[in-house]
């Protein structure tokens, strides 16, 4: 009997302490914590990135990370653990559950960061290029006299404002995609008369009113010509702009085709349409081209000839009107050769305009080609 007692009391002795041990191992409290902050850069035509996280937990089991809507990324056992997540722009939370328990308490939380790649920014859905800079540039009308507010050839690049002043004629052209706007001036005269010259007989009162209607027949021909070829030009180059932005599009759409087929088909049918476009834009700038030319010789023809008949009109002897016609004829060839001198140069200048306009609208493009 007294060897039982000593038995028992000997095992209660014994077992207490290993099931106070136990007992405390089984209430303690679960814990997790992240070790790493998930941040990352969106490259252009996506809308997020992965970044690796990495946490440890202690006293349970297994844990599972999961997004803080409940998205399943990974599980692992108690200690640490990696696992790559996918951030959206400017947003992303994460949270490391107890999965021991079926309540699945929340043991972290960690929000993400992610954003635009440098060059591009964030339109709402993805990531796209930021549109390069263009500033303001004068039109023809910038720096001339004139008799009537001009209406057209105020800038060559971006939009005019509203003109103001008197005796000096004050504009704006804004820049495009945030570009520096730059101001503009005329000279305003009021005209007390106004020859215009016309194709039927013209009876003049003298030799000066008849060089003076030819005078002003011939700036008008040369204004309207230029101020043609500027807007066809400005025609052009906005078609230009207008079929990169779309290229753009496309290809930004064509990037978040998950099939490699789809998506190689998208990108070679946005750069056909870019193709086409580019084509046509410039047939539309010979045409127009062609049509202004044809135009100004007409008016110059129609100027000289109604010169002509008012210097017939108010000859009275033979002697001083071929000596008269003689000294128009010289100075009208000094006059064409200057003006097809001036013309020469404004070509040249609207040429090189545009070299440099499609240099800089193919570097762009190559740039945005190679940053993809």
């Amino acid at each position: 009997m007294k060897k039982s007692l000593l038995v028992s009391l000997f095992s209660v002795l014994f077992l207490m302490p290993m099931f106070a041990n136990a007992q405390s191992t089984s209430t303690a409290t679960s814990t997790a914590s992240f070790t790493t902050t998930p941040s990352c850069t969106i490259a252009f035509g996506s809308n997020s990135c992965t970044s690796s996280l990495s946490w440890t937990s202690a006293n349970t089991s297994v844990v599972k990370l999961t997004d803080c809507s409940g998205g399943f990324y990974a599980t692992s056992n108690t200690g640490t653990g990696t696992s790559t997540v996918t951030i959206p722009y400017n947003a992303g939370c994460y949270q490391i559950r107890d999965a021991s328990t079926s309540t699945t308490i929340v043991l972290a939380t960690i929000n993400g960061t992610s954003s635009c790649a440098i060059g591009t920014a964030w339109n709402g859905s993805i990531c796209v290029n930021i549109p390069t800079p263009i500033n303001g540039t004068c039109g023809t009308a910038s720096g001339t006299i004139v008799s009537s507010i001009p209406t057209t050839g105020l800038c060559s690049v971006g939009v005019s404002s509203t003109i103001s002043g008197t005796s000096t004629l004050i504009w704006n052209c804004g820049g495009l995609n945030g570009g520096t706007s730059v101001s503009c001036s005329a000279t305003y005269i009021t005209a007390t008369t106004t020859p215009v010259a016309t194709t039927t007989p013209v009876t003049a009162t003298s030799t000066q009113i008849i060089k003076l209607a030819y005078t002003v027949c011939s700036n008008s021909a040369t204004l309207k010509r230029d101020t043609a070829l500027i807007t066809a030009r400005n025609v052009y180059t906005t078609a230009l702009t207008q079929a990169l932005s779309t290229r753009a599009t496309q290809e930004s759409a064509a990037v978040l085709l998950t099939d490699p087929l789809s998506r190689e088909s998208a990108l070679k049918a946005a750069r056909q349409a870019y193709k086409t476009a580019v084509t046509n834009a410039q047939a539309i700038l010979k045409s127009s081209q062609n049509t202004t030319r044809s135009i100004y010789t007409t008016e110059i023809t129609s100027c000289k000839i109604a010169k002509a008949q008012a210097l017939n009109a108010t000859s009275t002897k033979k002697k001083d009107d071929d000596r008269k016609r003689k000294e128009d004829k010289e100075r009208e060839r000094e006059e064409e050769k200057e003006r097809r001198e001036n013309h020469k140069k404004s070509v040249e200048n609207l040429r090189n305009e545009y070299k440099y306009k499609l240099s800089a609208i193919k570097s762009e493009w190559n740039s945005n080609r190679d940053d993809r």
